[in-house]
This record gives C-alpha cells, structure tokens and sequence, in this order.
C-alpha cells in the first residue's frame, strides 16, 4: 500500500501506458524469479522468498492508481462507476480462472513451474499492453467522433486536438492548454493574440475618425 504513493507519483510523471507497461513486466520478471529460491539453501530460500514478495508488491503498486486513470481518461463520466467495477472484479475472475490451471502444473510439473509459468505468461502481456494501449486521441480505431464523445462527457484525456482540421481549423488542448489556438499552414498562432489586434487596429481607427 505504502509503494502506492511514489506508484501514483510515477503514473502523473511518466504516464499510465508505459508505467503500467514497466509494472506489469518487472512484476512478471520477480515472480519467476520465486521458482529458482528451490535451488537456495532453506534459511537463504525463506528470506530470499520474502524479499521477493515484497518487490512483488512494490512492483504491482502503480496496477490500482493506473486503473483509475485508465477509467478517467477513456470512460465517460456516466459510465465510470461499471468500469470501475469491471476493473475491481476482474482481479477475482482472475483468481477463479488460474487457480485450477496452477494446480495442475504443480502437480504436474512441480511448485517452481507455477512462477516460471506466470512470470513467463506476465512478459507476453506486456508486448500486448504495449502495442495495443492507447491514450483516446492517439488510439488508431478510434475516430473524431468518439474522441470527441468521451470528450464532451467527461472524459479527461480525450482533449480534441486530433480533431483539427488541414489548413485552417481550431486546435482545443486539455487540462494543459487553456485555450484554443487556430491552425495555420507556416505558423501556430493563438486566437486570443489575432482578437487583441484586430481590437487595437478597429481603436485606431476610431481615433482618427474622431
């Protein structure tokens, strides 16, 4: 629990994709490594055992706050409690499905196998995390129009930037651009900059008509 502060600290710093990506695979890495503690002396093998578990959880912290994130970014506002439940229940669905198949290859293969197995089942998944995660605006099957859907209902990294058009059209950014900036062909230039001018040049010219 406590590795969950610098887990959440991270996930802010360096984003949910690649830091759950890094959870995921060092979580994976750590628990084959538990199945070689067999070939330790005992008194090595137990606190060797215990050391590993607790990199086990450190390394799995980021999983929960990277969930909620998950669900902020892509759900609607409307939607998020049924995410939510969908993520929390999952971990059981998990533990229903695996614990027949571990069984099995301990008793087939031996209790080292079942880390061997998971950690080496964790890696794959983190390939496919990796080529298959995708923030809304980035994400290769989503179109402007459900980008902009989750957007306008709450979602808070579906900004609209992907939805500006070529040329000349309207670049609106998120939680870290405040406003929104017209598209030009050589320059980037803000609307807000394009109003004052044209505002002083109309004052101008008031003054002279006076």
């Amino acid at each position: 629990m406590i590795a969950q502060i610098p887990g959440g600290w991270l996930l802010d710093r360096f984003g949910s994709k690649r830091v759950y990506a890094c959870s995921i695979f060092f979580w994976s890495i750590l628990t084959a490594f538990q199945g070689f503690v067999v070939a330790l002396p005992v008194g090595i093998a137990v606190v060797t055992l215990f050391a590993l578990l607790f990199l086990v959880g450190a390394a799995e912290a980021p999983a929960f706050p990277g969930n909620s994130r998950f669900t902020a970014t892509w759900f609607p506002t409307a939607e998020r409690g049924t995410a939510s439940v969908i993520f929390n229940l999952s971990q059981y669905f998990a533990a229903v499905l695996f614990t027949p198949i571990m069984s099995w290859i301990t008793h087939t293969y031996g209790w080292p196998h079942v880390f061997y197995a998971m950690g080496a089942l964790g890696v794959v998944i983190t390939g496919v995390w990796l080529k298959t995660i995708y923030a809304p605006r980035r994400h290769p099957l989503a179109n402007d129009a459900e980008v902009r859907f989750i957007a306008d209902h709450g979602a808070q990294g579906a900004d609209r930037r992907r939805l500006s058009r070529a040329g000349h059209g309207f670049v609106c950014g998120g939680a870290r651009v405040r406003q929104c900036e017209r598209v030009d062909r050589d320059r980037l230039l803000p609307v807000r900059g394009r109003q004052d001018s044209a505002l002083r040049i109309q004052a101008g010219r008031l003054r002279k008509h006076r």
